[in-house]
Formats: structure tokens, C-alpha cells, sequence
């Protein structure tokens, strides 16, 4: 129900549905946030580019965030899903993992790597795409799926209601 977009400007940072479970309206975002593509192409001023992408796509999980809470308010879950762009090294992630649940953390096996895959790498060498849930959403399964016409490796993931 109630599909929407999440918007930084003119770019697409995320679209969310209320969907429910079990009777309970959940929020779920797929989520694509700005991607250090093009300072890496550029080959220029890489400090001040990564730092000013993490920037920007710490602003764009901020105006997530608030557009769920505006758009979603009755939600008592919250799954997030996505090309986050974010390495788990990084303090986007830690403040997303300040409120919400890493489901490969907790169920995965390995690191979980996601991209790049075929033809750029034959084997993926970082973790950027995750799925993020409410507390109350218990990761029972997590695996990275094989390569399927991506640049990046899905992931498949099982949650459970918490009783």
C-alpha cells in the first residue's frame, strides 16, 4: 500500500511501501544511495570526494528516515533494503546499526561481499548492499545469491515476527 519515493533533489535515493505482517503495517524500502562512481572514474581529489559522498549519502539515509516516519507512521517495523554504497567500516553504517539490524551480520556466513561481480571482478571484494530490519524482525537466513545480470550480487534473506 501507499508506494512512494524517496527524493535528494532530482536523484531517487529510495522507494518504500507499507506492506503488512501479520496485521501490522511494516514499512519497506529498497533503497540506492549515492554511489562513488564517478570520483573513482575521475581519478581526482579522491579524499575530499569520498568524504564529500559519505556526506551525501549520510543526508540521504537521514531524508529516508524521515520520510518513513512522515509517510509511515503507524509502522511498527521497518526493513530497509539496498545498494548502500557504504562500506561496514564506515559511520553511515554504524548509525544505521545504531537503531536497525544487519541481517547477514547476524545470519550470513562470511563476509558477504556484494560487488563488483562479472565482467569487472570474478569475485566480489566488498560488502556495500545489505538488508536492515526492526529489532523485532529476526533474521532466521542470510546468503548472497550468485551473479544475475548485476554489477552487484543480491542477497536473500528470511525474517521472523519476535514473539
Amino acid at each position: 500500500e501507499r508506494p512512494t519515493l524517496v527524493k535528494d533533489g532530482r536523484r531517487v535515493a529510495g522507494q518504500c511501501v507499507a506492506v503488512r505482517l501479520e496485521g501490522e503495517e511494516t514499512a519497506l524500502c529498497n533503497v540506492h544511495l549515492s554511489s562513488p562512481a564517478g570520483i573513482v572514474e575521475r581519478r581526482v581529489r579522491w579524499v575530499g570526494g569520498f568524504d564529500a559522498n559519505a556526506r551525501v549519502r549520510a543526508a540521504q539515509w537521514a531524508l529516508l528516515r524521515e520520510h518513513v516516519a512522515r509517510t509511515y507512521p503507524s509502522a511498527r517495523h521497518l526493513i530497509v533494503a539496498g545498494d548502500f554504497n557504504t562500506l561496514d567500516t564506515e559511520q553511515l553504517y554504524r548509525t544505521i546499526r545504531g537503531r536497525l539490524v544487519d541481517a547477514f551480520q547476524v545470519e550470513g556466513e562470511g563476509r558477504g561481499e556484494t560487488f563488483p561481480t562479472e565482467p569487472t571482478s570474478p569475485v566480489p571484494l566488498v560488502r556495500i548492499d545489505y538488508v536492515f530490519t526492526s529489532p523485532a524482525l529476526v533474521p532466521l537466513e542470510a546468503e548472497v545469491l550468485p551473479q544475475a545480470g548485476s554489477d552487484h550480487r543480491g542477497l536473500r534473506v528470511t525474517l521472523a515476527l519476535a514473539r
